[in-house]
C-alpha cells in the first residue's frame, strides 16, 4: 500500500503554528515597548495561542495515525506493482 501524503494537513499545522507564534512575538514586543493594551490583550491571547499550538500538534499526533491504521484494517488490496518501480526495468 502506498504511504499517504499529508501535505495539506502539514501546511495547515505550520500555518497555525506560525501565526500563533507571530501573535506571541507581537505581544511580547508590545509589552516590552510599554503598551498597556498589548499587556491587557496578552492576558487572554497568550494562553489561547499556547493552547492552539499544543492542541493542533497534539490532535494531529493522536488522530493523524488513526486514519492510516483504519485504512490498513480495511484490507485494501495491494496494487500489482510497487509505486517506486521503474516502468522499463526488468524483474
Amino acid at each position: 500500500m502506498q504511504r499517504p501524503t499529508y501535505s495539506t494537513t502539514k501546511r495547515a499545522i505550520w500555518l497555525n503554528c506560525f501565526m500563533a507564534w507571530a501573535v506571541i512575538v507581537l505581544l511580547a514586543f508590545g509589552a516590552v515597548t510599554g503598551s498597556d493594551q498589548a499587556v491587557a490583550f496578552a492576558n487572554i491571547a497568550l494562553p489561547s495561542m499556547v493552547l492552539l499550538i499544543g492542541g493542533t500538534l497534539g490532535i494531529h499526533r493522536h488522530y493523524g495515525s488513526k486514519d492510516f491504521a483504519a485504512s490498513q484494517e480495511r484490507g485494501e488490496p495491494e496494487p500489482p506493482f510497487h509505486a517506486r518501480d521503474q516502468p522499463g526495468a526488468g524483474p
